[in-house]
């Protein structure tokens, strides 16, 4: 029968769709899941284009893995994460932790039998993440529109604030990721002396790519908000990833710093 379902990042795909022969290749039609950091919809269009169905999910390790689930990407929106599995109840909840209505960003929270009951022999840890009414705080932005659809918009630890405006580097990314030539994407925000902060972008290009960084910053310009837009792209050949193929955002402002 061979391979018919797969779990795994978007840089596990966005790699392997940067393979040569990706573009022949001939996939079975197999059911992919995709989750770990924002998907990029121009990267869900490429596996579809190969009759590959994607689903995405969220998750944490602290809720048994799967807290969101989306059967089928469809038009929602690169951000649409999908409705509570079984057994979760979300919520989107201001810092003061009351409740914000459709459209409203804010923190999600999950409760549920599917949650841990805390951190190991940490008991101030699991008591800055569980309320005492059993909410979980995930750490991630995000929103729930009319339909009832959860859209996660990236991790509170990683949005910044450039002359005032919040600014979600997923957001970004996705963007990036629609250029041909790119292959890989992160952003962080870095502090400007008239801004506050602003986007440094981190990229790894194809091998044949002679795109420079003034060609991505007007990539985005063209598709973004001024101020959205990287004011910095640096270019490297691969990006600083854990065992499971996630980002480390803290390795790149390492890389910033030397």
């Amino acid at each position: 029968m061979g391979v018919t379902h797969f779990c795994g990042l978007p840089a596990m795909f966005q790699l392997m769709a940067s393979l040569p022969g990706f573009a022949e290749a001939r996939l079975r039609p197999v059911v992919v899941a995709v989750g770990g950091s924002p998907v990029p919809r121009s990267l869900v269009d490429r596996w579809t284009a190969k009759g590959v169905s994607v689903m995405a999910d969220f998750g944490a390790t602290e809720a048994c893995s799967t807290i969101l689930t989306m059967p089928r990407r469809g038009s929602d929106g690169p951000s649409a994460i999908g409705i509570p599995v079984v057994h979760a109840e979300c919520s989107v909840r201001d810092l003061d932790g009351s409740e914000l209505p459709a459209g409203r960003i804010g923190e999600l929270w999950v409760r549920g039998p599917l949650l841990m009951q805390g951190y190991w022999n940490k008991p101030e840890e699991t008591a800055q993440a569980i309320t005492p009414e059993g909410w979980f705080r995930t750490g991630d932005a995000a929103q729930v529109d009319q339909d009832g659809i959860f859209h996660i918009m990236d991790r509170w630890k990683d949005m910044y604030i450039s002359g005032g405006e919040n600014v979600y580097p997923a957001e970004v990314e996705s963007v990036l990721h629609q250029h041909p030539d790119v292959v890989l994407a992160s952003m962080v925000g870095v502090p400007h002396e008239r801004w506050g902060e602003t986007g440094r972008a981190f990229v790894v290009l194809s091998g044949r790519s002679t795109a420079t960084a003034e060609e991505l910053r007007t990539w985005c310009r063209e598709r973004l908000a001024a101020y959205k837009v990287p004011t910095d792209v640096e270019f490297l050949d691969d990006l600083p990833r854990n065992a499971t193929g996630t980002i480390l955002k803290k390795e790149l402002r390492t890389v910033m710093s030397r």
